[in-house]
Order: structure tokens, then sequence, then C-alpha cells
């Protein structure tokens, strides 16, 4: 397993330390003030995720689709080198969810023979509301949260 933790950054003009402030207050929102992205996952191969946004509806990338990480492609980040999460790959509940993400992969997969039934899930980027005028900040992570343990309502 690994933890994937959430990139907060700040565009805008200001004071430095209004900047600090403003990051770490995004730090203890909740996920659903950050548009389904939380700050941190703590990723397990063989565990089930929720999406918690909707990536490409015509896709099934959709709030809501579950299904069970099967694998967890890592990358280097370039300023400290540090090894990190920087692709999934799901085995999603319906089949055809992800087909079209999966075809723009078609040469990392049939070079890497990965399963046709996974589909690869990268990290998306929301702004988040933070009530600073000169602030915006930026959240990059996975789309997921654990639903091991979950009910999911749907109305």
């Amino acid at each position: 397993g690994a933890i994937a933790n959430a990139y907060d950054y700040c565009v805008g003009d200001g004071l430095p330390s209004i900047r600090e402030k403003v990051l770490n207050n995004v730090k203890n929102l909740k996920t659903t003030e950050t548009y389904g992205l939380p700050l941190e996952i703590d990723l397990k191969v063989g565990a089930k995720y929720m999406m918690t946004v909707n990536i490409d509806i015509e896709d099934g990338l959709v709030n809501g689709a579950c299904g069970k990480l099967i694998a967890i492609d890592y990358g280097k980040l370039q300023k400290t080198n540090e090894t990190v999460p920087c692709r999934l790959w799901i085995k999603f509940n319906e089949e055809k969810t992800g087909r079209k993400a999966r075809a723009n992969f078609h040469n990392v997969i049939r070079n890497r023979n990965i399963d046709l039934s996974l589909k690869p899930v990268e990290s998306v980027v929301r702004q988040i509301n933070t009530g600073s005028t000169n602030f915006k900040v930026e959240r990059k992570q996975f789309p997921l949260v654990p639903c091991e343990a979950m009910t999911i309502y749907k109305s």
C-alpha cells in the first residue's frame, strides 16, 4: 500500500504569511468542501474505492462509481525526487466503466501486459473555495475515497 497525499498550491498575489494561512485552512476542510478530493488517501491493493468526482460521464467515470484497486504505478516528484503514486489501476464493478480512459493508455497496457478489465485513474485538479479574494487554492489528488464499509444511497 501507499499514501496518496494531495498537492495543494496557491494561485494569486499577496503576502506569503496569508498564502500559508490559506493553505493551512484548506488542510482542515472536509472532503465535501474540497470537491471530493481528500487530503490523503490510504491506498491498499485489493481494497474497494469510490470515485468522488465526475471525470467523464459518457465513460462512466462518475461520482459514486466503485471498484477495486488492483495496481499502483509510481513516479518521482521533480522537486524532491520522492516516489509517489501517479496512476491507479481499478477494476470497476461495471465492466464498461472507463473504456475510453483505457483506450488512451493503449500503449502502456500493451507494453506492460495489463489485464483488460483494469482502468487507469489519474489525479485531477480542482479549485477550492478559500474565502480569500487574493488567493485561490488548487488541489491535485486522486478522485477516490475508500468504500469498504460504506453504504451508497443514490436517489
